[in-house]
């Protein structure tokens, strides 16, 4: 009889078919949903990391739900610098997940016990964690929760090699330049300000987290400390970011830093920009080039439709077309006929490139809109305008651009008029007094102005500076957002606005103004009708501003 490779099992040891492991002495380490420990292939004699997650321990079924992702992800990913699953088992009590083992445990112990990480490792490290997001990026994955205790070391032919694991808080997403996420996880030190805040965030939480660990490893401290997270927010959003003099650190590796721990998502670095960096492009050419490529691609496609697609309505009949499951929006697999019908050379990763481009809300799919958009794009401020404002909110904003422009008045003067606690700004009370001097027919409340306010406010913090005053009445006033429908029910609504002016000697129809200019210059008074579409006139010393 043979005996076995590794001879009888210890009284310390279990298995699990073909992996042995010590529940004593072979602990690696232990997380929120599980512990490893060090184990063998009793036939291969390789070694392995056994994740063991007890079923007992799991809270309730999200908890079985969050193991179940990081098996399925960490199943897609294959990258020399991601932790490379091996084997998923499971008895009545527990699950065994199988996974690469990493000879030097992981950066949180070599930064914190041993001291064994220098700033010279800072490049490596980077490089290691930038291929690995390489692949992450291609499957459109979220990481959510880097941290030192989750990249692994290996030693090998006396070189670190760094490895990203524990992907129990990741997420896959559709569309992995701009799907917003609102869940608050990962560990406070490491989390954006966007999670510290509960506020919305995207992908470049990611790029935040891996700015501070490579910060940490340089200078072997954290930029900010805080004693909760309230304080350490406070401390990131007060406390400008500092770099010591010692150790020397290059200048460029410095700006890399720096553009990583942006505050505000919109100055921090995209992905794209990242990889572009001269500290590290040289390293990601490939990775570049691949980008570039899918870029060119879209960009070609965005210019054929446009050249083939004269109209909205022609956009209309060929989305139909192509929505073969006619429910209103393209799958990828829709997407993907359409475009390798257009161009046979596409493959699949530039058509999810293009998909994903095309997918602003990150739902997975393409609706019309999106189409129209992608094809027709209107600027950031007009999209906001859109979701937001009403007829008679579009009406009172047009009105005031006009009169502003059309009788060459100071936005500066006016700014000044109206805001009576003479603090640079107004806030809605005094936006309100200056709105309700246009509103002849008294159709604005209070929560209008709410809606209103959102327009001008760009900053969020709920007042209009000049500068957003004076920016927004200029977007207005050149927008063709504001050029509005021209069907006969808005005609209609604006008739008694036309009747009530006493000044027009002449009696015009709807329709007939809805196909003219109409000025006319009375005594005293000056009568405009609004070109827009349809014409909207109002007395201007009516609205004595």
């Amino acid at each position: 009889m043979n005996q076995h490779p590794l001879g009888k099992l210890k009284t310390d040891e279990k298995q699990i078919e073909s992996y042995r492991y010590n529940f004593k002495k072979g602990k690696l380490g232990k997380g929120a949903y599980g512990t490893v420990y060090k184990g063998i292939n009793i036939h291969t004699k390789q070694n392995v990391a056994i994740k063991l997650v007890r079923k007992s321990d799991m809270k309730d079924v999200d908890d079985e739900k969050q193991l179940l992702n990081e098996i399925q992800i960490l199943k897609s990913l294959k990258n020399p610098n991601i932790i490379e699953i091996i084997d998923v088992l499971q008895t009545e009590n527990n699950y065994y997940i199988i996974l690469e083992y990493c000879n030097h445990g992981d950066l949180e112990s070599l930064i914190y016990k041993t001291h064994q990480i220098t700033h010279e490792d800072h490049f490596q490290f980077l490089i290691d964690i930038l291929t690995a997001f390489t692949t992450l990026i291609k499957q459109g994955i979220m990481h959510r929760d880097l941290k030192p205790a989750n990249i692994l070391v290996h030693i090998e032919n006396n070189r670190k090699i760094f490895k990203l694991g524990d992907f129990g808080f990741a997420r896959q997403i559709s569309n992995y330049k701009n799907q917003i996420m609102e869940s608050k996880v990962g560990t406070p030190y490491y989390m954006s300000p966007q999670i510290l805040n509960g506020q919305q965030y995207t992908s470049k939480s990611d790029i935040w987290s891996i700015g501070l660990m490579l910060y940490q490893i340089i200078y072997q401290k954290t930029p900010w400390l805080g004693r909760s997270e309230s304080e350490l927010l406070y401390n990131i959003i007060h406390q400008n970011l500092k770099f010591p003099e010692v150790p020397n650190v290059n200048e460029l590796c410095k700006d890399f830093i720096l553009n990583c721990l942006q505050i505000k998502e919109e100055n921090r670095f995209s992905w794209d920009t990242l990889y572009r960096h001269p500290y590290i492009s040289e390293y990601f050419i490939k990775f570049q080039m691949q980008r570039s490529s899918c870029q060119k691609k879209l960009f070609y496609i965005q210019n054929y439709l446009k050249q083939k697609i004269p109209n909205v309505d022609t956009l209309t009949q060929i989305f139909q077309k192509v929505d073969t499951s006619g429910d209103q929006q393209l799958n990828l697999e829709e997407f993907k006929c359409f475009i390798q019908y257009l161009d046979n050379s596409f493959n699949d990763d530039d058509v999810k490139y293009i998909f994903d481009e095309f997918d602003r809300d990150g739902n997975g799919y393409v609706d019309f809109e999106e189409f129209k958009q992608y094809l027709y794009p209107s600027p950031p401020k007009k999209a906001k305008l859109q979701r937001s404002l009403q007829k008679k909110h579009m009406i009172i904003l047009q009105e005031l651009s006009n009169l502003i422009q059309q009788y060459n008045m100071s936005p500066r003067q006016l700014f000044r008029k109206y805001d009576t606690s003479n603090n640079n700004s107004l806030d809605k009370q005094e936006l309100y007094a200056l709105l309700k001097k246009i509103d002849l027919n008294n159709q604005l409340q209070l929560e209008d102005i709410e809606t209103i306010i959102n327009v001008f406010d760009e900053n969020d913090d709920g007042e209009i500076q000049f500068e957003e005053f004076k920016k927004c009445l200029s977007l207005i006033h050149n927008d063709e957002l504001f050029t509005i429908n021209s069907s006969k029910k808005m005609i209609i609504e604006t008739d008694e606005k036309i009747q009530s002016v006493p000044q027009l000697n002449k009696k015009i129809s709807i329709e007939q103004l809805h196909n003219q200019k109409y000025i006319q210059n009375t005594q005293n008074q000056q009568m405009i009708v609004l070109q827009t579409n349809p014409q909207i006139s109002f007395n201007l010393c009516q609205c004595n501003i």
